[in-house]
């Protein structure tokens, strides 16, 4: 990829930063609140002085000493608590601005090191495919702009996974510790990372005794060791014992409930967890990243035909096992963009990505490659730029988005509001870049690919819609900014003002 095309790429991640003062989001408040907390007091706990006056949302923990904290790990907290630091010396900190730092910090920092240091490792036409389909058009450009964590997870997951791999090939102890620390990193950021510690563990192992040298795999569970006792120790402090999270002493009812299913929420698949993340308009992985699944089909005939590397076998197990447990989870419903708890996984389909760049020029296949392309960057473009939390429920492209967009109303961002339309232009700029048909046959699919995205995108708008998708719509209308004639953006962080 050209350095202008990565530029470009950078800018289209850039392009839009939807913050809604009067909307509680309660998966980023509580880690905002936190980092608030570990900067003023030293302390975890988020009902203190200098947080109480903000409310927290549902998404907390009540300790055995009665002191409110997030239900999720902490590794989120450290940017949100970076992102403070920064800002706590200004004349008049805000809430907005606290959020968007730490967003940045957060989502985007960790994808704009991740795609560049992947494209180091893969140049060229395929390179910049795979890039293009993983940071746009996956939920991956949602959560980029989010302080959710599963951007963060991934990318310190694929990092250390490729720091193991270059120790392996030169045999250096302290890249496999380095590689160790960074991945095991991701366990406390996202619990569900610590499963991708088993095709890990497997392929080091396998490796170790074909080589008949332990050292790399040593060294890589003296780095995982590191950040897992890190996190006990958190959860030995505030719960008093390693072994219980923050999920055992979650204050709502219903996500206690869920929790209390199986493996802190994992239980067999059911019909109803099927459809949520791998079906559903709001949350389903063949909606919003069709091109995951064609990807982990290339990458196993690859592996199948012995074509591939081992970093892309041990990257297919992660993936593959990471997706059965989605379809375990529980938790279904939340305002969210697509399958959110996979997202830890995707950045290791680049391998697959890249092969789908391969299938352009293959007669009906790539028609569909640059089909599916083409509608996962229409709406994770839409729903990323406009409003990237759902509502769990009907037809989102039409209830939601679309509305949103034929009104005029754009989100927050660093270039006004010409920000997300210049981001739209370049992603489809990025798009006829990496798709660009060179041959006749690379022609009738692009054409063909072309006119499949626009039939996906009229079967896309005829799914039914939500009973009460009026009544959202207008609420988000009502809370929507910026709009030039409220001031709720400017929610002090000293004690006294309250969001």
């Amino acid at each position: 990829m050209p350095r202008l095309l990565f530029a470009a790429l950078v800018f289209a991640l850039t392009g839009a930063s939807p913050y809604f003062a009067r909307l509680m989001n309660a998966n980023e408040r509580p880690r905002l609140l936190q980092g608030i907390a570990w900067v003023e007091e030293g302390t975890s706990a988020i009902d203190g002085r200098s947080t109480g006056h903000i409310p927290a949302g549902i998404d907390v923990s009540r300790t055995p000493a009665g002191q409110l904290v997030p239900n999720k790990p902490p590794g989120t907290t450290a940017p949100a608590a970076l992102a403070y630091s920064l800002i706590r010396g200004t004349e008049t900190p805000t809430l907005e601005d606290y959020t968007q730092l730490a967003r940045a910090l957060g989502g985007w920092l960790p994808m704009i090191l991740l795609i560049g240091f992947a494209w180091r490792r893969n140049r060229g036409g395929a390179g910049a495919f795979a890039l293009v389909a993983l940071a746009l058009a996956t939920p991956c450009l949602a959560y980029t702009r989010l302080l959710y964590g599963h951007v963060l997870a991934a990318s310190c997951l694929w990092g250390g996974v490729m720091l193991l791999e270059r120790a392996r090939a030169e045999g250096r102890v302290g890249w496999a510790v380095a590689g160790g620390l960074i991945a095991g990193a991701a366990v406390t950021v996202e619990y569900l990372a610590a499963f991708a510690g088993l095709p890990i563990g497997v392929w080091l192992m396998f490796d170790a005794r074909r080589r008949g040298s332990w050292s790399s795999l040593a060294g890589a569970l003296v780095g995982a060791c590191l950040p897992i006792a890190a996190l006990m120790l958190y959860q030995d402090a505030l719960f008093g014992s390693p072994w219980l999270t923050p999920y055992h002493f979650v204050v709502r009812e219903r996500f206690a409930e869920i929790h209390g299913q199986g493996l802190l929420g994992l239980t067999w698949p059911t019909s109803d967890s099927v459809f949520e993340h791998l079906l559903s308009p709001w949350g389903g992985l063949l909606y919003w990243a069709p091109l995951s699944v064609l990807a982990i089909a290339a990458s196993a005939r690859a592996i199948h035909k012995s074509e591939d590397k081992p970093t892309e076998r041990v990257g297919l197990a992660i993936v593959v096992l990471l997706l059965v447990l989605n379809l375990c989870l529980a938790q279904t419903g939340g305002w969210r963009v697509g399958p959110r708890y996979l997202i830890v996984a995707l950045p290791f389909l680049l391998p697959g990505f890249r092969r789908l760049h391969g299938w352009l020029s293959r007669p009906r296949w790539g028609a569909l490659v640059v089909g599916l392309l083409g509608w996962s960057l229409l709406v994770n473009f839409f729903a990323a730029g406009l409003f990237p939390h759902l509502v769990p429920e009907g037809n989102p492209l039409r209830d939601l988005l679309l509305p949103l967009w034929a009104d005029g109303l754009r989100p927050h961002s660093l270039w006004g509001s010409w920000g997300m339309g210049l981001a739209g232009g370049v992603t489809l700029i990025l798009f006829v870049a990496v798709t660009r048909p060179e041959t006749v046959e690379q022609r009738r699919n692009w054409l063909g690919g072309m006119i499949g995205a626009a039939m996906l995108v009229v079967v896309g708008v005829s799914l039914p819609g939500a009973a009460a998708a009026e009544d959202t719509l207008a609420a988000i209308r009502r809370l929507w900014e910026p709009d030039g004639s409220q001031s709720a953006s400017a929610v002090g962080l000293k004690p006294g003002r309250t969001p």
